[in-house]
């Protein structure tokens, strides 16, 4: 069963209260590891010393942090760069990450920033991300242009870097239409 299929399963009809639905919610979890809305927390300016792996920071620093590569990091997540959400489950390497206001130490990904620079409209993003990633594998049948890129490898996940973060190859789908 793909991805689509486990998350689109069991889901209500709109109008009803919607239940907690873990695995769409480590889709769209795992997705912002890979894909943060922004690449870099851009003029952090250190307010004391800091040592960190061995070299010297000191105070009045501009800091920059790359949130992309710390969700990459090889050395905090099993195989970085393959899209798995099953890591956010239950069990899962990631199932205890707090995605929305990570602790004082270093974490494992912050997508919407930390501190008291994170975004304060993180926690309702998170939500509307999963509503709309529901919607979209309720009401449509996702198939790909091309018949070649029926595996999920081929997909090419290649980012373009610019203001926004893009794909370099822009993924091309036919919508069908879910009866229901």
């Amino acid at each position: 069963m793909d991805i689509a299929e486990r998350a689109s399963g069991n889901l209500m009809p709109c109008c009803e209260p919607r239940p907690r639905r873990p695995f769409l919610e480590a889709v769209v979890v795992e997705a912002l590891r890979l894909h943060p809305p922004a690449h870099y927390l851009a003029a952090h300016t250190t307010d004391k010393d800091v040592i960190l792996d061995k070299y010297a920071i000191p105070k009045g620093s501009i800091v920059n942090v790359n949130l992309a590569n710390i969700g990459r990091d090889a050395t905090l997540w099993t195989d970085p760069n393959v899209f798995r959400p099953d890591r956010f489950m239950e069990g899962g390497e990631g199932s205890s990450v707090n995605c929305i206001s990570p602790g004082q130490t270093m974490t494992k990904m912050m997508p919407f920033g930390a501190g008291r620079r994170a975004c304060p409209g993180a926690a309702i993003a998170l939500k509307v991300l999963q509503s709309f990633v529901e919607e979209l594998v309720k009401r449509f049948q996702w198939e790909p242009l091309d018949k070649g890129l029926m595996e999920e490898a081929s997909v090419d996940m290649t980012e373009k870097q610019g203001i926004v973060t893009d794909m370099r190859t822009p993924l091309r789908t036919h919508l069908v239409v879910r009866q229901h």
